[in-house]
Parts: C-alpha cells; sequence; structure tokens
C-alpha cells in the first residue's frame, strides 16, 4: 500500500477515536504515525492500526467526568457509618519516597473537589499521602473508610503491595477499603477486588491481542509485533507490555503495561524510535 492510502488510515483510525486532528495534542500524534509509515512494512503497518483502532486515550481534561462516573457508582450509604474519611493514593511503599506520580495528583481535586459533592460536609475527609503516616493513630482512631484511588490499573502489582502494606501496618478491625482506579485492566481488578470491599472504576480495558475481536489471526499478531518489538532497543520484559500485559491505553501517562511500540523512545541501532505517545 501506498503512502497516502496509509494515510487515509491513519487518520480513519484517529476518527473513530474521536482524536481531532484540531487539537494541537493529536496532531502531534498523527505527525508520528507519519513517520512510523516509513518504517513498518504492509502487515506491521496494518497490526499498528488494528492496535490503534482499539487505544485508550484518556488525558487529564477527561479525569473530572471519569472521576464522577466513579462515584456514580459507588452506594455510599453502606459506609455512611464511618464519620472518618481517609483518602489515599495507591502506590506500593517504597515508591511513596519518590517524586509525584499520576495517583498522587489526582488525590488532591478527587479528596476536596469531588468527594465532599457525594459525601456530605459533615464528614471529616483527609488527604493520607502516605499511608504508614497513620500508623502511630492506628489505636487512638476511630474505623474509617479508606478510600485508595489512582487513575490506573494494570497487573495488580502496585496496588497488591499497596493494600499488604495496609493490612498489615495500617488497618484496624471495622474499617472500610475500598479502590478507586479511572481505568483498570481486567486482570489487576481481578487481582485486587477480593483485597477489599469494593472496586470501582469508570472503564475496564482488556487485553490489546488475547481479547480482540476485529484481530482474528492471534498468533500471527503476535509473530508481527515480534517483530516490531525486535526492532527497539531492549525491550526486555517489557515485552507486549509489563507482564505480557497487552495495554492500548495512555492517560497522563502511558503505563509501561501498554505494548513498547507505543512508547518505546529507541531503537535497537541507537536511533530514535517515533513513538505515539510518551512515559
Amino acid at each position: 500500500m501506498d503512502k497516502l492510502f496509509r494515510i487515509e488510515l491513519v487518520r480513519s483510525a484517529f476518527a473513530k477515536n474521536g482524536w481531532s486532528l484540531e487539537k494541537t495534542k493529536y496532531q502531534f500524534i498523527f505527525d508520528k504515525y507519519c513517520e512510523l509509515i516509513d518504517l513498518l512494512n504492509d502487515q506491521e503497518f496494518e497490526i499498528f492500526i488494528l492496535l490503534t483502532e482499539q487505544f485508550t486515550h484518556r488525558p487529564f481534561e477527561f479525569y473530572p467526568t471519569m472521576i464522577e462516573e466513579c462515584l456514580e457508582k459507588i452506594d455510599f450509604e453502606k459506609y455512611n457509618k464511618h464519620t472518618d474519611v481517609y483518602v489515599v493514593p495507591l502506590s506500593e511503599p517504597k515508591d511513596q519516597k519518590k517524586a509525584l506520580k499520576s495517583g498522587d495528583a489526582l488525590a488532591h481535586p478527587f479528596c476536596y473537589q469531588y468527594l465532599p459533592m457525594f459525601l456530605g460536609r459533615e464528614k471529616n475527609i483527609e488527604l493520607v499521602p502516605k499511608a504508614n503516616s497513620l500508623i502511630p493513630k492506628q489505636r487512638s482512631r476511630n474505623p474509617g473508610f479508606f478510600i485508595f484511588i489512582d487513575d490506573f490499573v494494570g497487573t495488580g502489582d502496585t496496588g497488591n503491595k499497596a493494600i499488604g502494606n495496609f493490612k498489615g501496618m495500617v488497618e484496624k478491625k471495622g474499617d472500610s477499603v475500598i479502590i478507586i482506579s479511572l481505568t483498570a485492566m481486567q486482570a489487576g481488578i481481578s487481582i485486587l477486588s477480593p483485597l477489599v470491599d469494593e472496586f470501582v472504576c469508570a472503564l475496564i480495558l482488556k487485553k490489546g491481542v488475547t481479547d480482540s475481536t476485529s484481530i482474528k489471526n492471534k498468533r500471527e499478531a503476535f509473530s508481527v509485533i515480534d517483530r516490531i518489538e525486535k526492532r527497539l532497543n531492549n525491550v526486555g520484559e517489557m515485552r507486549y507490555g509489563y507482564k505480557k500485559s497487552e495495554g492500548l491505553v495512555s492517560m497522563t501517562r502511558t503505563p509501561d503495561n501498554t505494548f513498547p511500540m507505543f512508547w518505546w523512545d529507541k531503537c535497537a541501532d541507537g536511533k530514535p524510535w517515533p513513538a505515539p505517545f510518551y512515559r
């Protein structure tokens, strides 16, 4: 297929996803796709377009609507017995000493702007950047309602460590614990749901190839993806995304669960790879 036809296929995929080229960010992404056109053969390009048509892009401007969608799904009457409400970023203890992650940035507006509209002003709502900071209060505090918040859950590894740490170090009898994630992969939901009273998300994501209805020959698709990923620099354990997540999603940042061809920045020969999305 010639270059002009490929460009039209890219335009069609963008239109299908609602990615308006009148917006600067999508024009930038479109330009990256046009660069990729010259690097992919017909078979590789076809798979790239099929994956793009399934791609979920939810940058920060989508967050307010998604927060409200999540909150609308919760029956807060079940947790009305609690006066004290704690909002905690869903991060494992080792990450709490690092720079802010997307869940940390989300927690503040969630806690002070959106949650009070659903809980009422009579509740004591507190943002707790580090769950372990409540350890000294474990005996003296009343049982509380804990809301762990993040914009994305992938394999559930981070959430599993965060909730495990909470249960071992902070939780006391009578606490209620839920997780709110704006988007989540089904694998992560399955891991975390049994650990908490409720897992809520606005959008559930499936594996990009394994669960795809538009990709019929999955063995061939993985073979083509293998060829593309071998041209990237040292993908290693990120093959098909972290722990083979087969993710097709970008939020404020692109999670490493997403197929690396969408966010990896360097080829095996050291030349730049024109990834449409960034981590």
